[in-house]
């Protein structure tokens, strides 16, 4: 997954901010969505680029890591057994000890107003939560960030990705468009390829406003309230 959305984090990141990549081969599965790690990813290196607004690097990496019970105990809220690390760092301006207390925190954000909800960070941490597994950072201001999440390994044999298309999916509705409302501008355009490439008509908006204020003048007919 990581190698499959190494182009499209390069182009939203900026030409300004490297990507450097150690992944190790060979890994075992993990059960979960593709699309959840996907979204989880996006979001890290996106927070990372923010950190940057000079440039940097952003370091993705994944590995094998074994949690004895002792390490569990005293270090992570975690089961003993096998997991895959994976790490999101960046060489950007850090953050101090009280932010790091509300980073997941729904709504919380240091960014100026306008520039972001604060729901990054909060879906990040119910990815991995859903996942079973755990999420830590560690900063430092001027030095860095980094993300540290650990998802536990499954025995369960992998769903091949040729497999994915055969899923009953309901054919396109020329009728309906799908509504995205999505304030990062690079989740965003991540998200919609999803439906867009399937054959649906994908109406996407940075905010609910904008949505309404188009409502009058949208040639399709608006999707139905959930």
């Amino acid at each position: 997954i990581v190698d499959d959305l190494d182009k499209m984090l390069r182009r939203n990141v900026g030409e300004d901010v490297r990507i450097a990549l150690s992944l190790k081969p060979a890994l075992a599965n993990i059960k979960a969505d593709p699309g959840q790690i996907s979204q989880m990813l996006t979001n890290l290196v996106v927070n990372a680029r923010d950190a940057m607004p000079r440039g940097g690097t952003v370091s993705i990496a994944t590995e094998s890591a074994d949690i004895s019970a002792f390490v569990a105990d005293e270090e992570h809220e975690l089961e003993p057994g096998s997991y895959i690390r994976l790490t999101v760092a960046d060489n950007g301006s850090g953050m101090d000890k009280e932010t790091q207390q509300h980073l997941f925190e729904p709504f919380f954000t240091t960014k100026p107003k306008g520039k972001g909800t604060g729901l990054g960070l909060s879906i990040v941490y119910g990815i991995v939560s859903q996942l079973r597994g755990e999420i830590s950072v560690t900063s430092q201001l001027g030095v860095g960030t980094t993300f540290t999440i650990y998802l536990p390994v499954t025995t369960e044999e992998q769903v091949e990705k040729r497999m994915m298309p055969a899923l009953a999916l309901p054919l396109p509705n020329p009728d309906l468009t799908i509504l995205l409302v999505e304030d990062a501008a690079d989740v965003r355009h991540l998200t919609r390829q999803i439906p867009f490439n399937a054959g649906y008509t994908v109406s996407d908006k940075p905010s609910p406003h904008a949505r309404l204020r188009i409502h009058g003048t949208d040639r399709h007919r608006p999707p139905p309230t959930a």
